[in-house]
């Protein structure tokens, strides 16, 4: 894999090195992000915190390759952040120059949930406190595209004197085991989870890629 576009994404997000990502050395979990939405054709992604824009710039990338091999007809991509924490300060009025495919929607959580329905791809990493992770996969697993979606949550591992990767894992998995769905948890850079829906019987048509249409 050419990892050019990938350390691009690096150089001009803050946050990158929080995903694992070290300037041109390592990608951490970019190639990832990238993987789950381009894999199963996400067709609307969803960012819940800004991150510097690193998570909504590979969407943009991965949805930028589904629209040229025609197996999604737009872009559909949106950042939910309503720049109340501080950490977007720094670097809030650049962090996504140059991706005009980004919708920014300035907003809480709580106040843009309502704005989504059939989300493919919903990438967790606004507000970090305990509650408040488990209220925004409340509400907006509800709003994920049936049976076929992906959810990543941000900042399950602190290896630094942080301790709120613990609260908001604490969370994911609550969340995950009350609704009977599947999660693996990476210690890479920050962590993030990957949630997943459980289908059990799944058919063999599921995975040809000629009947089934975009996430």
């Amino acid at each position: 894999m050419d990892l050019t576009k990938f350390y691009e994404i690096i150089h001009t997000s803050d946050w990158s090195w929080s995903h694992g990502a070290v300037a041109t050395k390592f990608a951490g979990f970019a190639p990832l992000y990238f993987s789950l939405i381009y894999t199963m054709r996400s067709k609307r992604c969803v960012c819940l915190g800004s991150g510097g824009g690193f998570v909504p710039k590979i969407m943009t990338y991965a949805q930028n390759k589904l629209i040229e091999e025609n197996l999604i007809s737009d872009y559909d991509i949106s950042l939910v952040d309503a720049n109340l924490s501080g950490w977007g300060d720094r670097s809030y009025d650049n962090c996504i120059e140059g991706y005009s495919e980004i919708k920014l929607i300035n907003k809480t959580t709580d106040e843009a949930a309502e704005l989504f329905n059939d989300i493919s791809y919903l990438h967790v990493d606004a507000d970090h406190s305990e509650q408040q992770v488990y209220k925004d996969l409340c509400n907006y697993g509800s709003r994920m595209k049936q049976k076929n979606w992906i959810i990543t949550c941000h900042d399950t591992h602190t290896p630094l004197d942080i301790d709120y990767g613990i609260g908001v894992y604490n969370s994911i998995k609550r969340w995950t085991q009350e609704n009977n769905h599947d999660l693996v948890n990476f210690p890479i850079g920050f962590g993030t989870a990957i949630i997943m829906p459980r289908i059990e019987g799944i058919s063999r048509e599921y995975f040809d890629l000629n009947t089934v249409p975009p996430i």
